[in-house]
Formats: structure tokens, sequence, C-alpha cells
């Protein structure tokens, strides 16, 4: 089995990038902070982990660790040990990667036009048997995990380098009943980091799990412009993935404003060449609008709104039955529910007026947002509104 490097913190490690090392039986890999380690890190306590071959299988010992160190999102204790599979991914403090690699053949070959054909037809269960007797006829060895239980934490280790962070709650994969990743929603905290958004769409793109993955949404932008470095990359990493001819959506989050982006334009065209479905030119990508509205869309019969469109004002929008109230409520509401405003950052927020600003309440006049009761939330188009329990307004960009 072969262990290789797939990510490393900015400083503390001697590793490199695509470094690889054979195991072999009687010489374990160490990692650690002692200075006879194969690959050392920097950490605040002593570090010993080491990676073991043996004929009955290949696994990981921690004798002692100062960083938190995981199977695909999967603890390690310190003093325990664990046993690791071909495509398993090994973090040490999140940031430093290690892949597991069997000597395997060749992978058998892939019928592209037909992964095109089903990809997003879940309910095709025609198109889908067949496909399943295809990857039984190639051999295929996805298919001992299409027909096995896909419990939860077997479906953390088939994610890989994508593991961490589905733990962290920073990807969101969607799974349909065959056991193939369909979706993948990206979060806002997991590109925080220079160069993460790249490499977990790089991590994706490598999984056979995901490769009729064909809808991703990356919470890149959230209010302001369009960053055209971050954008260009993770275009170009989407270029690189196994999916990317299954691809038929692609969202970055939305700004304040249109522009010209010239590099991310011709970044998005290169993408077009190899992604045959995906239609539409770049703006189609990111959602523009400096201003934003609601509209109405369910009410009850007890409370209502007094409009059934309202566009916002950015410095301070407030919601209630209060006749101050630009968006006002009708019927059995507060005077004064929730106030919306557009940051300088050019994120609209929504505020819970009624609610402690660190915990969300409940009850019928919780402020909800998708349904979800909060204090305080960061909007984006489409995001439903409920500031009294069955009034929902949609929230929308408004362009101009």
């Amino acid at each position: 089995m072969i262990v290789q490097v797939i990510g490393i913190p900015a400083s503390g490690t001697t590793a490199r990038v695509g470094e690889r090392f054979r195991l072999r039986e009687g010489q374990p890999l160490r990692i650690g902070t002692a200075s006879d380690a194969r690959i050392r890190v920097t950490a605040p306590a002593t570090t010993e982990l080491r990676i073991l071959h043996a004929p009955s299988g290949t696994g990981v010992e921690l004798e002692a660790s100062g960083v938190r160190v995981s199977i695909c999102g999967v603890n390690v204790a310190a003093g325990s040990s664990a046993v690791v599979h071909d495509g398993d991914c090994l973090f040490i403090d999140e940031a430093l990667v290690l892949q597991f690699l069997n000597d395997a053949p060749k992978p058998p070959p892939r019928n592209l036009e037909f992964e095109r054909t089903i990809a997003g037809q879940d309910d095709n269960a025609d198109g889908w048997r067949v496909y399943l007797d295809f990857l039984e006829e190639q051999g295929d060895p996805l298919l001992s995990w299409v027909r096995s239980p896909h419990e939860p934490e077997a479906r953390l280790r088939r994610l890989g380098g994508l593991g961490e962070a589905v733990v962290a709650g920073e990807v969101l994969p969607t799974w349909n009943q065959y056991g193939f990743v369909t979706s993948v929603r990206i979060l806002r905290a997991a590109s925080r980091r220079p160069g993460r958004l790249a490499w977990l769409i790089g991590q994706a793109g490598r999984l056979p799990v995901a490769r009729l993955l064909s809808s991703l949404h990356v919470e890149l932008f959230s209010g302001g412009t369009v960053n055209d470095v971050e954008a260009v990359s993770a275009l170009n990493a989407l270029s690189g993935c196994d999916f990317v001819t299954s691809l038929r959506e692609v969202s970055l989050g939305f700004v304040g404003a249109g522009g010209a982006w010239p590099q991310t334009d011709e970044a998005w065209l290169q993408l077009q060449r190899v992604a045959p479905y995906l239609q539409g030119s770049w703006a189609t990508v990111v959602s523009a609008g400096l201003r934003a509205r609601l509209k109405l869309e369910a009410w009850t019969p007890t409370a209502s709104a007094a409009w059934s469109d309202v566009v916002l004002n950015p410095q301070r929008t407030e919601v209630g039955g209060g006749a101050e109230c630009l968006a006002r409520l009708v019927g059995d509401v507060p005077r004064l529910a929730c106030s919306l405003h557009r940051t300088v950052e050019g994120e609209w927020v929504v505020h819970d007026e009624r609610a402690d600003p660190f915990h969300s309440g409940g009850g019928r006049y919780a402020l909800r947002v998708n349904g979800v009761p909060v204090a305080r939330a960061v909007l984006k188009p489409g995001d439903v509104v409920e500031p009294v329990e069955g009034v929902r307004l949609r929230f929308e960009l408004v362009s101009g």
C-alpha cells in the first residue's frame, strides 16, 4: 500500500503535496515531532503516529498526540489504533492530509455517455439497472459498495478527503438510493482558508461515488463583488473533476452588483468546453443585485401581510404590525417581529427583534429561516423568511 500526501498546512511540516511513501512490512511510517520521523510536524505537544503494514492489513497507531487525528472525519484517540482501507484519508490537525492507495490495477473503463444520461435522473429505475449491470460487466469495484449497507460511518469513509469537512458541517453531500453522491453544497465556512475551496472541489472530483454528481452549490460569495482569483480557482478545479461531463448546475453564491470579470468569464468558457450540460453565461452562476425584496408566498387565516411584494431599505427594513414598519404585517402579529439590513460587506442580514441575540427562540412568534428558528441569519437568494408562524416571505435580489 502507498501513502500519498494530498494536503499540507501553510507551515509546520516537512511533507510536500504529491509525496508518496510505500509501506513495507516491519518498517512503520512514523509521523511526529521527533527528529527522526519520516514526516515531521510542529505541534504544541508531543505527537507520535505510526502507520504499519502487515499481511493482515494496514493500521494506524496513535501513541501520543497534541493534535486532532481522524480517518475521514472519524476521530482516532491517543493510545488507540485503527484499520485503514484503500481510499481512506488520514487528517492530522485538519490541514495535513494523507491518503492510502492500494497497488490496484488500472480502473475499468467508464461509459461517460451513459453516465451523462442518468446523472440527476434518480427516478429512472430502468436506466440505473442497466448502469449497474454495466459496472458488473466491467468488474468495477464500486459495485460492491452499491450492494452493501450504506451506514453513516461507511459513507464517511467513501467521502475520502471530504470526510473531515462533512463532519464539521461545512460540506453537505446528497446521496441517492444507489449509494452515489448526486449533489454537494459547500458552505461559506469551508472557503475561509486560502486555497481550501479548490482543494475540496478537487477531492470531490476524485471520488468514485461522486462520478455522477450533477449539481454543485458553493457559498463562495455572499455580497460585495466577485473576487476573480477565488472564482477562477474554483472553476479551474471543476474542470478537472471526474464528474464534470455529468454536471448540470453550478452556483457560487451572490454578489452586490454585476460587472465585468474577464478572467472569470474565460474560466467559465473553459469549463463549458468539458461540461456539455452547463449552459448560459457566467452571470447565471452568481446572482447579482444591490437591492433585495420580499415576496409574500403563504399566510394564515389570522396573519398575513399588507403587500405581496416589497423592496427593502438596505439601511433597515422593519417587519411587523406597527404603522412604522415598511414591510407591514396584519392580523395577530407583533408590532415589530424582525428587521433586515445590508452590511458594508454586501450581506443581507435578518434579526429576530423579539429574541435573545445569541439564542434562537421558539413558539409562534419566533423568527424562522427555511423552517429553522434563528436569532440572526445571513440570507441568500431563495431563502424563506417566516417572521410569524405560517407567514412565509421569499427573499430575492433585485437587479439594477
